[in-house]
């Protein structure tokens, strides 16, 4: 169309005051679960290893 790049930006509406919205003052920020994430994923691997470990040594008796 011709148009110049428009800026980045975002508009956070709280509530309505006198018609209009509210913009907040701050943007929202997601919460951070990395270190239940990282829990999760090790816990995991570390499950997935015993496992593989249990398997290899019931063909290595065999």
């Amino acid at each position: 169309l011709g148009l110049p790049a428009a800026a980045p930006f975002a508009l956070v509406a709280l509530g309505q005051a006198r018609g209009l919205p509210d913009p907040d003052r701050a943007m929202p920020r997601p919460r951070n679960n990395h270190l239940g994430y990282a829990i999760t994923w090790y816990g995991l691997a570390a499950a997935l290893a015993g496992v593989f470990l249990v398997w290899a040594r019931r063909r290595l008796k065999e």
